[in-house]
Order: structure tokens, then C-alpha cells, then sequence
């Protein structure tokens, strides 16, 4: 298990430069970026730095998979299994099962394996001039390997090993592509930080000429868990690897009547600022029930309509402890053209 950890850093850690690329919009597989488990949309993915997730949690940040089980000093095995499917506005639907196992040799170790497929129905196929000539559909499968290893009860490091296969009619492509994480909580319990390296990879079949760029993702985050309340709040950071997330917005152009002169209007430095910045916060009434609300305003900002208004950003959860069974539903707005539901169900051996 060492030397399969060490392979996978290496893997890492020798992805080639053309990985350090600009955010999704203006890269391949974008749907890397979709969250995987509903209890991760929940949160807007704001828990790179949650400490009280399941197995699901890895796939924002491997070394979370270390915290993934019940407190248990015999070091014995503990497994668990996490399930998620979601339907997005239109008709593009996903799922994803991830599976977890610690105490393989070590009760340092953990390891797991995951799967994520998504899809469309049938899509109209046109020609240069929106002539239909029949139906396609875009399918995409990605197979996960994660491996973390405790250093102590505080500190914990992670690796994901993925390959993407997508098909979009008679058109495929396929990347691989790596996630490396820490993660590192307080004696008290309470505090709890990390970050992660997402989707470093490349292409290896292309859909064009050219190799695509892949939304290469660096984040860090904090949370904690009040003292005298049963919540915990969340602060995420995301995309450091691009300081500037704005774009030229044509919304933000003004017409003078009266010389016909255009004007921009840039964004602001705090505007700027708060699109790397995900709210979360997580509240157990109880310790069965969960409630999750949390704050995108990137997404807010990027999905708004000038004529509209929208509650784009916003998402919302509950879920439900039952014995070893966990449920979870997710509700997400993405645009005033739909929402996001999400269900999720996770349960320990």
C-alpha cells in the first residue's frame, strides 16, 4: 500500500504544465466540477475542511477519507458505502457510488474506490444550419482510486487516481486526471483546516486537434464546529491558482443617450474577491437530523439575469441519521431556468 501511495503522488506530482489552466468555460470536462454526493451540493462543495463527512467527502479531498469513520480504538476494519444521483435543469441526470474501507493492514490506511456516471437523453442532431438529422447523446463515465493515510489523529493525507472517459455521439475523449489533499484538525475537535489540488491531469484522447485543458482547481479551507451550538460553519477558497475570476460581462456596458459612447463597468475588488469564496454551515439538531445551507457567489453573480431576479447561489439540505443509514437530499439553484435535487444515501459496516 506504500508503494501504491507513492505511485499515485508521483502521478501528481508529475502532471505536465499544460494543467495549470483557467477555470471551466474555457476547458474540457467541465463536470469535473459537479458535486458528486448530495450532501456535497448541500454545502456548494464548501467542505474541503469538514471533518464529520463519509466516504463521499474524498472526492473534494482524499485526506477527508481518514475522518470518514465512527471513533474505534480496537483498529479494526470499518467499511462504508456512499450512494448519490441527481437530476440537473434540461435533461442531464448523474450518479455516483463511492466505497471506503480502513484498517487494510494499518488502521492508518484508508482506501477506496468510486465510480461517477452522467448522461444525457436523446439530443437533436443538426447541421451547420439547424437542419435536425437525428439524435445523439453524451454520456460520461469516471472511474475513482482513492488512498489516505492518517500521519496522526490531526493530520491526514490523501491522493485520488481517476480516469474520465466521455462520448458525445461519434465523438470521444479521455483524460486522466488526480486530486492530492491534506487536512489537518485541532486537539479540541472543534477547528479543522485543509486544502486540496484538483483535477491535475491531462488529456490523452482528444475531442479536436489539440490536447484540452482540464479546470485544473486549488482550494483551502477552514471550518468549525461551535462549542455551545451544534453547527458547524465552513469557509472555502477555490481557484487560488487564478487570482482574477471576472470576465467582460456585456451586462455590464452602459450606452450614454446622448454621444452614443459606451461605457464598462468593471467588477470591484471586493466583487473580484468574493468569487473565490464558498458559506456553508451544517446544523445537527439532535445528532439524527442534519440541516445544510450555503452560499455560491460566483454562481450568484455568473448566473443572474439583468431582467430577473434569482436566487442563483443558494443551496440547501437535510439529512436524516436512521441506525447506520444515512439519507440526504440536496437542493441547489442554479439558474432561474431550474434547480438541482439530489439525493444521497450512505451507510457503515
Amino acid at each position: 500500500m506504500k508503494n501504491l501511495l507513492l505511485v499515485l503522488t508521483v502521478w501528481v506530482c508529475c502532471a505536465p504544465s499544460s494543467v495549470w489552466a483557467q477555470v471551466a468555460g474555457s476547458t474540457a470536462f467541465g463536470s469535473l466540477n459537479s458535486p458528486g454526493q448530495a450532501r456535497l451540493a448541500a454545502l456548494s462543495q464548501a467542505a474541503v475542511a469538514h471533518p464529520e463527512g463519509d466516504v463521499g467527502f474524498s472526492v473534494l479531498n482524499p485526506a477527508l477519507l481518514s475522518w470518514a469513520w465512527k471513533p474505534d480504538s480496537t483498529g479494526k476494519t470499518q467499511k462504508q458505502v456512499a450512494l448519490s444521483s441527481a437530476n440537473w435543469p434540461g435533461s442531464y441526470s448523474q450518479a455516483e457510488m463511492a466505497y471506503g474501507q480502513r484498517g487494510w493492514k494499518s488502521p492508518h490506511w484508508s482506501w477506496g474506490v468510486g465510480v461517477r456516471q452522467s448522461g444525457t437523453s436523446a439530443l437533436p442532431l443538426t447541421n451547420a444550419s439547424g437542419e435536425v438529422l437525428g439524435t445523439f447523446k453524451a454520456q460520461e463515465t469516471m472511474p475513482r482510486l482513492t488512498v489516505a493515510y492518517a500521519l496522526s489523529p490531526r493530520w491526514s493525507l490523501g491522493v485520488n487516481a481517476s480516469i474520465l472517459m466521455a462520448t458525445y455521439g461519434v465523438y470521444n475523449a479521455s483524460a486522466w486526471t488526480s486530486d492530492i489533499g491534506v487536512a489537518y484538525k485541532w486537539a479540541d475537535g472543534l477547528w479543522a483546516t485543509g486544502g486540496s489540488v484538483r483535477h491535475l491531469g491531462a488529456t490523452y484522447e482528444h475531442f479536436g486537434l489539440h490536447s484540452e485543458r482540464l479546470p485544473m482547481d486549488i482550494q483551502w479551507g477552514i471550518s468549525q464546529r461551535l462549542k455551545h451550538m451544534p453547527m458547524r460553519w465552513m469557509v472555502s477558497l477555490t481557484h487560488l491558482e487564478t487570482p482574477d475570476l471576472a470576465y467582460l460581462d456585456p451586462n455590464q456596458f452602459t450606452r450614454d443617450p446622448l454621444t452614443g459612447v459606451r461605457t464598462y463597468h468593471p467588477p470591484s475588488v471586493a466583487n473580484r474577491v468574493l468569487r473565490h469564496v464558498l458559506f456553508g454551515a451544517e446544523l445537527t439538531p439532535g445528532g439524527r437530523l442534519r440541516l445544510q445551507i450555503s452560499y455560491d457567489f460566483r454562481r450568484q453573480i455568473e448566473m443572474k439575469l439583468p431582467t430577473r431576479g434569482s436566487n442563483a447561489g443558494f443551496s440547501f439540505g437535510m439529512g436524516l441519521q436512521a441506525g447506520k443509514m444515512q439519507w440526504q437530499y440536496a437542493n441547489t439553484s442554479i439558474h432561474v431556468a431550474g434547480r438541482l435535487h439530489q439525493f444521497g444515501l450512505a451507510r457503515q459496516f
